[in-house]
């Protein structure tokens, strides 16, 4: 998502900022909610990091890459906390469990981190609201008879995909249906299965900056986001893709964006419901 992440319409042909961000991860977790109601899935996984946040407090990647935000990083960090916050009280309602794993990015990596882990303070008790204490760069989840790898993107794809089954050997083994996740290069793709694992590479939420713009990366990638449903015996069944509606010479106007999180009541009442 590249929350902080300023786009203007001058510069690129598009409109991206903090309000447009909070506005699209709303809406991708509504969208999980109407498809369970079709769905009624048991459990549902929530990954955390991939450059949710646009920068470092110091507005640089990790790595040091200078990056224009719209909002210091004090405001950038709670607005990120409270829809999570937020999102999360609204999945436990129709999920019996909610897993959530970190895969921090490389925008980001100490931010995410520590919101990963606020909010693992915020649900410790939570009996539907699980985290896990792994905070490696590449994750694993098991689900039946299946195994899903998940890395950021920005490691070298093959080493990374060729050591898989050297560090989860056992859930390698004990698997028969496995899926390598990446992000990073923020455009969908698919990729022919090696080592006994499918590799699909997700979109990005978020629109081009003027550096990509200008260096041509991404120009013309439609911002995606891609809800995937997984059979606990024969893994992926369906992807199903939330595209936005907010795009191309966009002006910020009340009257033109729809009130946000319309199924989602604000983290204080629903705390309050919870207890």
């Amino acid at each position: 998502a590249h929350l902080g992440k300023i786009s203007e319409s001058i510069d690129t042909g598009v409109v991206y900022n903090s309000d447009i961000c909070e506005k699209r991860v709303e809406k991708i977790f509504d969208s999980v909610i109407d498809m369970q109601k079709s769905v009624n899935a048991n459990k549902c996984l929530v990954v955390i990091g991939n450059d949710f946040f646009n920068s470092e407090s110091d507005s640089q990647t990790t790595g040091g890459t200078p990056q224009k935000n719209d909002l210091g990083y004090k405001s950038m960090y709670k607005r990120g906390l409270d829809l999570y916050t937020r999102a999360l009280l609204l999945l436990r309602e129709f999920f019996n469990d909610v897993d959530v794993l970190l895969c921090a990015g490389n925008h980001a990596r100490s931010m995410e981190f520590f919101l990963y882990t606020a909010l693992e303070c915020y649900f410790k008790n939570d009996s539907k609201v699980h985290f896990k204490d792994d905070y490696k760069d590449t994750q694993v989840y098991l689900f039946g008879t299946n195994s899903l790898y998940i890395n950021h993107g920005d490691a070298n794809q093959k080493r990374l995909i060729g050591s898989i089954p050297a560090e989860f050997y056992k859930e390698y083994g004990s698997t028969t249906h496995r899926y390598l996740f990446l992000g990073h290069f923020h455009k969908l793709e698919q990729f022919n299965t090696e080592n006994g694992i499918t590799t699909i590479r997700v979109p990005a939420v978020c629109e081009d900056d003027l550096w990509h713009y200008q260096n041509r990366f991404g120009v013309g990638n439609e911002p995606a986001h891609v809800l995937m449903v997984f059979d606990s015996e024969s893994g992926l069944c369906s992807s199903n893709y939330v595209y936005f509606d907010d795009r191309l010479n966009r002006k910020i106007d009340d009257d033109i964006i729809e009130p946000p999180f319309c199924n989602i009541p604000d983290a204080e009442s629903a705390l309050l419901n919870f207890i």
